[in-house]
């Protein structure tokens, strides 16, 4: 997630927070549902 040299922005490191937040309260079937109906809007 991250090579040698690079850092985070807040934005960035907030976003993935968030992410692993919800794998770890056993809600990541959320987050698979929701990028499911994005991508159904995008096409």
């Amino acid at each position: 997630m991250k090579l040698s040299g690079q850092h985070w922005s807040w934005t960035g490191a907030e976003n993935m927070l968030r992410l692993r937040v919800l794998s770890m309260n056993k809600q990541w079937s959320k987050v698979i549902d929701f990028l499911k109906k994005s991508a159904r809007y995008a096409a």
